[in-house]
């Protein structure tokens, strides 16, 4: 048996409206895997294209911006493993709510992955990714990875008691595009199964 097993989380701008704040965004969040410890309570967002009418919002890659409908679904308790939500303040009134994950987990090997340049943030930018899945935990099934966490959010349908990406999927929610990193082969052996990445 197959399983599609870590994704890349992207939010799908041609159907997601973008959000932006109306006036200065504090220099303190850049959404690393820190809490934004209110720094966000009183900015003011607006939506920025309104004839998209999406679930999900686009305010930047390594945060997900999502309406009150999808946080009263199924999707919450993925969002409460992986990190603090917070509702944002809307020049229109909108309810909304921006999730800062904060849980990481190491799934590059390192001496086998290439980087180059690291930016102001310390993160280094990766030219070749080679995934040791051997280092995941099955703790949340959204999560960072220490080399990008200000710049992208991956998840894994190996997870305690919730699958991001099932939940999502089952519920028809839009605004969101998952890209396969990681396939895994489930095989019976006389030892118990055992899983293989497959190249």
């Amino acid at each position: 048996m197959e399983l599609d097993f870590v994704y890349e989380v992207f939010t799908d701008t041609s159907v997601a409206a973008t959000i932006r704040p109306v006036g200065e965004m504090p220099d303190s969040v850049n959404f690393d895997t820190l809490e934004t410890e209110g720094a966000l309570d009183e900015v003011i967002f607006e939506i920025v294209e309104t004839d998209k009418k999406a679930d999900f919002y686009f305010l930047h890659p390594a945060v997900l911006v999502f309406s009150d409908t999808v946080y009263q679904s199924d999707l919450a308790t993925s969002f409460e493993f992986a990190g603090e939500i917070v509702p944002l303040k809307m020049k229109g009134g909108e309810k909304l709510y921006l999730l800062n994950i904060v849980f990481t987990q190491a799934l590059l090997d390192f001496e086998k992955s290439n980087f180059g340049e690291y930016d102001d943030l310390g993160e280094p930018e990766i030219i070749k990714a080679v995934y040791d899945v051997g280092q995941l935990e099955g703790v949340s099934s959204l999560f960072k990875i220490p080399e990008n966490a200000s710049k992208a959010i991956y998840c894994t349908i190996y997870a305690d008691e919730h699958n991001f990406y099932k939940d999502y999927t089952d519920a028809g929610f839009t605004g969101l595009k998952f890209t396969q990193l990681i396939k895994m082969k489930m095989t019976n052996t006389p030892d118990g199964w055992e899983m293989k990445v497959v190249k």
